[in-house]
Formats: structure tokens, sequence, C-alpha cells
């Protein structure tokens, strides 16, 4: 039995090197287990909001950089082409 509690005392000890917050892993497991299920789900969904802001957020910043770039470009092809006489 004291072995078998050393090995816990040592695991702990060796969870709060790495940084984990053990302090919170015990509120959280004290929480009724649909309380649980309700806050991931209500992460999950917050996770897949961000991620679609982040899309529509990039997608925006290259319309903003490529196009000006692609109507420089047409604007150049059709300069020279007047320019040679087409």
């Amino acid at each position: 039995m004291r072995r078998a509690m050393n090995q816990a005392e040592q695991a702990l000890a060796e969870a709060r090197r790495a940084g984990m917050d053990l302090d919170l892993l015990d509120t959280l497991l004290a929480l009724p287990v649909g309380e649980r299920w309700r806050q991931h789900d209500a992460a999950v969904i917050l996770a897949v909001k961000l991620e679609q802001a982040k899309k529509a957020r990039d997608a925006g910043l290259l319309e903003t950089r490529v196009q000006p770039m692609i109507r420089t470009e047409i604007m150049a092809r059709e300069k020279s082409s007047l320019d040679q006489g087409g």
C-alpha cells in the first residue's frame, strides 16, 4: 500500500513539474458529468466559430492583397499592348 501511495505522490509531483494545474483538474472533476459535457460542447462551438472567423478574415486579407496586384498586372499588360500598337 505504501508503495502505491509513493507512486501516486511521484506521479502528482511529476504532473506539477510539467505545469499541470491539479487544483483546476480537481475543481473540474468535482462538477457533475452533465455540466462537464455542457462546458465541453460550449468550448467546441467556440473553437468552430473562431476557426470560421479566422478563415473569413484570411480570405478578406487575401482579397485585399491579391486583387490590387492582379489589377496592377492587368493594367501593365494593357498598357504594354497599347504601347506596342495592339
